[in-house]
């Protein structure tokens, strides 16, 4: 219907006949009846601050709306990472995890949560005021025992998604205070350091698999030789028992 930016408008007009719609200077456009009391609409509205008007017609009579203050932005929210934190703590009894958030967020936020691992969101809600145009949103979260150790096993850092008023969105990585990683096994820790190798890591890995890679060249060939070479005064213990390193070497060059 008009110019520049997309914006998602539902009006409410019970017992309505028709129903007209002015977007700042411009002339009233006619909108469709569905037959429904609810009218899903989009309007294109310029940078800045927008002004609708609503006219309903209900019984041949011209209904005029209050003047609605819509502001369209293009700059996206933001967060102060000094001031923003997620705290890890426990219940009385420790046996559950409290996940409590604090973040300081531009006066144009509309909604903020807080994503851990994809699983877990936090739905923040504004608190108070400040004068430097921050505003406080907080949240929290009891997450029970048997999904904390899932949660801490890996530790991540959270992420704040901030969506403004005008539909930019912005994600914000969040620093973790008192938590404590819980122990993972041996095989975790090597199965996460092969899945995300350091440079160093990396370099002993290609080591250790080079390593491991001779050791089994020269198995294999001690082996043939003792085979074809030695085999009337061979037993078959031994050859099973060279096979078994051969195959123990291979494994632990996959792994």
């Amino acid at each position: 219907l008009f110019e520049n930016r997309p914006a998602k408008v539902l009006v409410y007009a019970p017992k309505s006949e028709g129903l007209k719609i002015k977007v700042n200077d411009g002339e009233f456009k006619e909108l469709y009846f569905f037959g429904s009391e609810f009218y899903d609409l989009t309007l294109s509205l310029k940078e800045g601050d927008n002004e609708l008007v609503l006219v309903s017609k209900v019984d041949g009579q011209d209904l005029f709306s209050e003047v609605y203050a819509l502001d369209v932005s293009d700059n996206p929210p933001f967060a102060d990472g000094s001031l923003t934190k997620v705290v890890y703590s426990q219940t009385s009894d420790k046996s559950d995890a409290v996940i409590s958030a604090v973040a300081y967020l531009s006066d144009d936020a509309a909604t903020a949560e807080i994503i851990l691992e994809n699983r877990y969101f936090i739905t923040l809600m504004p608190a108070e005021n400040r004068s430097d145009d921050l505003v406080k949103w907080t949240g929290s979260l009891v997450i029970i025992s048997n999904d904390k150790r899932d949660l801490f096993d890996t530790v991540t850092l959270p992420v704040l998604k901030i969506t403004d008023i005008s539909g930019n969105q912005t994600l914000v990585d969040v620093a973790w205070e008192n938590v404590i990683p819980l122990e993972s096994s041996l095989f975790k820790q090597y199965s996460y350091l092969k899945a995300f190798p350091l440079s160093q890591i990396n370099m002993l890995f290609d080591f250790v698999t080079a390593y491991y890679l001779v050791i089994l060249i020269v198995a294999i060939i001690a082996l043939l030789l003792n085979i074809f070479i030695e085999i009337r005064r061979q037993y078959p213990s031994i050859i099973l028992s060279s096979l078994g390193l051969i195959f123990l070497l291979a494994v632990m060059i996959v792994i």
